[in-house]
């Protein structure tokens, strides 16, 4: 009778030890999975991100409009309202949803060409190859670019603003204005958000070289601004005006 206890007792701790063991391969066999895992996760890590953040970007990326209207940047490295639109897209987690074309490298001359962009058009640029509306100039969020494009007349109607475009560039228009004028921050932004400020001078008349210049054009008696003045017809407007207006004014 105790040899049959001692065998029942034995057989009893064998199964103990075989459930022991399949447990314990278990857990190595689900860390091995974590580790693994963990490993796929840091080999895959966005620049700048953490591997749980990139792997929640993988997973838990939202859907982004700007990808649905495939749409193309086109910006140069010495725009500062490129650089300033790039952030705004860095900030909202959207630069990757986009295509940013640099409209000076000779490398992009093709899909330049398939664009019709040219070396005088403004920029940023955007264009939505799916809706083939374009808009350009600094826009302050992605919200702002996307009703933009959406609300835009088709790409090859971008000639009229093209248009407008070389005729601010001839007129060779200098925007005099105060940092303290909330007049003249309207009549600033409507010069970037039209893509006009690499055509158009802004002159703080504050500076040394604001009160210089107005000088030199026989503007000093002015007391308000802004002041939009053309150095090719040597007329001036006081006060903020639409682009056609001053267009208008100016000529």
């Amino acid at each position: 009778m105790e040899a049959i206890a001692s065998d029942s007792m034995v057989g009893e701790n064998l199964k103990n030890i075989v459930f022991e063991n399949k447990i314990l391969f278990l857990i190595l066999g689900i860390s091995l999975i974590i580790i693994f895992i963990l490993i796929l996760w840091g080999t895959c890590t966005e620049k700048g991100k953490s591997s749980f953040g990139n792997i929640k970007s993988m997973f838990g990326k939202k859907k982004s409009p700007l990808r649905d209207l495939d749409v193309y940047m086109f910006m140069s490295p010495n725009c500062k309202y490129c650089h300033d639109m790039m952030d705004v897209l860095k900030k909202e987690d959207e630069i990757s949803s986009l295509k940013i074309i640099n409209k000076d490298d000779e490398k992009n001359k093709s899909i330049l060409q398939e664009f019709s962009v040219k070396d005088d058009s403004p920029v940023p640029l955007f264009i939505s190859k799916r809706l083939k509306t374009a808009t350009y100039g600094f826009k302050p969020s992605v919200k702002d670019l996307i009703v933009s494009l959406v609300k835009k007349e088709e790409v090859q109607s971008s000639d009229e603003e093209d248009s407008v475009h070389k005729t601010v560039k001839t007129l060779g228009i200098i925007l005099f204005s105060l940092e303290t004028c909330h007049i003249c921050t309207m009549s600033k932004e409507m010069c970037a958000n039209l893509g006009l400020n690499d055509v158009v001078e802004i002159v703080d008349v504050m500076t040394p070289k604001g009160k210089e210049m107005l000088a030199y054009y026989g503007l000093s008696h002015i007391a308000n601004f802004p002041l939009f003045y053309s150095r090719s017809s040597r007329k001036s407007v006081l006060g903020h005006r639409s682009i056609e207006e001053l267009i208008k004014e100016l000529s």
